[in-house]
């Protein structure tokens, strides 16, 4: 009975209640063209797959917008076009489809951080070396971020998480789409508790950016590993993100 009241008490019982149920919106009856998709682009044949997902986004099915929003956005089986992207994530935000609105967000603030950069362009020649001291300092608070990134990773909380990286960070060796998907349903779906711990933290100076290099141990019931690992930060936007992460060995996320 106590352990009945525990449960039902937890934040982690009702933020997985409400998550699934919004997966199973979704979820249901997965039209015959998307898994036709799904395969294609998982065999690298881009345009098939661009075209079973545009057949499906024209009719308003929320996860095929989003997928074709990102071949846009990457270039893949279509000629690269961001404006074609912002419409689609677009498109299945309004929906309330939550990896469009994120996509949709990093598209928002990469576009503002180009305008910041063609701001200071303009400026004249004898204001430009103090305006780009003003708005690029190196980061200093490093150690903590790496705490509070790590604290976030073992709470679950994908949100939280996932604003420590830069809006134009780019994974090793996965989109950045897939990156997002993986680390949803390692962090927000994980059916058990992560402990993610960090130790022997040193830092290095790469011109402007900051590079810390620690030792992390991961624990849940399902998997555990011990890895050296790299976080570069950079000043992006005026916060300190990250913009590269890299292990010497073991599992990258």
């Amino acid at each position: 009975m106590y352990m009945k009241f525990f449960i039902l008490r937890s934040p982690a019982f009702w933020l997985a209640f409400f998550w699934l149920n919004y997966c199973h919106a979704f979820a249901q009856e997965v039209p015959v063209d998307y898994a036709l998709a799904q395969k294609a682009y998982e065999q690298q044949d881009y345009r098939a797959a661009f075209n079973h997902w545009q057949i499906l986004a024209n009719q308003n099915h929320a996860p095929s917008q989003f997928k074709l929003a990102t071949l846009y956005d990457e270039g893949q089986g279509v000629e690269k076009d961001i404006t074609k992207a912002r419409y689609w994530y677009g498109k299945a935000a309004e929906q309330g489809y939550l990896p469009a609105q994120f996509n949709l967000g990093l598209l928002e603030v990469a576009e503002k951080k180009l305008v910041s950069a063609k701001q200071v362009s303009v400026k004249p020649k004898e204001e430009t070396a103090s305006y780009i001291a003003v708005q690029k300092p190196i980061c200093q608070n490093v150690p903590d971020l790496v705490l509070e990134w790590a604290k976030a990773w073992s709470e679950r909380n994908l949100d939280v998480y996932l604003q420590f990286y830069a809006p134009n960070y780019h994974p090793v060796g996965i989109t950045r789409a897939r990156w997002l998907k993986e680390r949803t349903q390692r962090i927000k779906h994980s059916a058990y508790d992560i402990h993610v711990s960090i130790s022997a933290l040193t830092l290095n100076n790469q011109g402007n950016r900051k590079e810390a290099i620690f030792t992390q141990v991961y624990d849940s019931a399902r998997y555990k590993d011990t890895v050296e690992k790299t976080l570069v930060f950079d000043n992006v936007g005026g916060k300190c993100r990250i913009v590269e992460e890299k292990v010497s060995k073991g599992r990258l996320y």
